[in-house]
């Protein structure tokens, strides 16, 4: 139950931060910079200072240029880049699940959930939603946020002291 409440401690502060940072950074997202080499809108700035509806409709315009599958999830995420909240909750995913599972002698699940990480922060490169240093930033952040949270035990921790 210790470790559940250390994880569920763990989620809710990197979703927090997350918010915060999205909205201190004003990040724009990459694909507002297709957007504006399109045509579509002005800057990437300009972007988000529309309200949702016009965001939406200039997204659904970018369809017939861009593959709808991207504009899909473009249209479910119209808020900042930095930080990555998907690649955030995997990291801190990966340093909880792959630290227990590696000290538990579980190296196939370890690999596993890693496999599953990539695979997220990938796709999100893929789908225009972040840069790489909206990785490498969520990344260090997660590694922060877990080394800053007490250890529910060490021996459960992948960097154990």
């Amino acid at each position: 139950m210790i470790l559940i409440a250390q994880l569920g401690l763990l989620l809710v502060l990197s979703f927090g931060a997350k918010t915060f940072l999205k909205q201190w950074t004003e990040s724009p997202r990459p694909y507002t910079h297709e957007l504006a080499a399109e045509g579509l809108i002005s800057s990437p700035e300009q972007f988000y200072t529309l309200d949702s509806t016009d965001q939406n409709q200039i997204i659904v315009l970018a369809s017939d240029e861009v593959s709808q599958w991207r504009t899909k999830h473009w249209l479910g995420e119209t808020d900042y880049s930095f930080p990555s909240g998907h690649t955030i909750f995997v990291a801190v995913c990966v340093l909880f699940f792959a630290g227990l599972f590696a000290n538990h002698q579980y190296p196939v699940l370890s690999s596993l959930v890693m496999l599953w990480a990539v695979g997220v922060a990938t796709s999100r490169l893929w789908l225009g939603m972040h840069r790489p240093e909206d990785l490498f930033g969520s990344l260090a952040f997660a590694l922060v946020l877990f080394l800053i949270v007490p250890s529910a035990d060490s021996k459960f921790r992948l960097l154990s002291k």
